[in-house]
């Protein structure tokens, strides 16, 4: 990498932690909801979720993930509606394997 490189090699670098740090939101997010409702039966994003976190040279590993906010909202009005949904929203999932 040269001096005149440099500047873009790393923002690129950040661009790639941005876009990884959302899929792993997103894959939150999808577990959240698979483990409230027990919807959600698309295995892609797991594998894709475990493939962003393989590369631990753009983002730290990390043993949980933080579910979003949106998604808690929207679970937690779901809560005690029925037997089918728990009584709790998890705030974390575990990181894809």
């Amino acid at each position: 990498m040269t001096e005149s490189t440099a500047p873009l090699a790393t923002a690129l670098i950040a661009e790639m932690a941005a876009a990884s740090e959302q899929i792993l939101s997103a894959y939150a997010g999808l577990q959240a909801i698979r483990s409230t409702t027990g919807s959600v039966s698309v295995h892609m994003p797991d594998q894709l979720a475990a493939a962003v976190l393989s590369m631990g040279a753009v983002i730290p590993g990390r043993n949980q993930v933080e579910v979003p906010g949106q998604v808690r909202e929207v679970l937690a009005g779901l809560t005690g509606k029925s037997a089918a949904v728990p009584v709790s929203v998890p705030s974390s999932v575990g990181a894809p394997r």
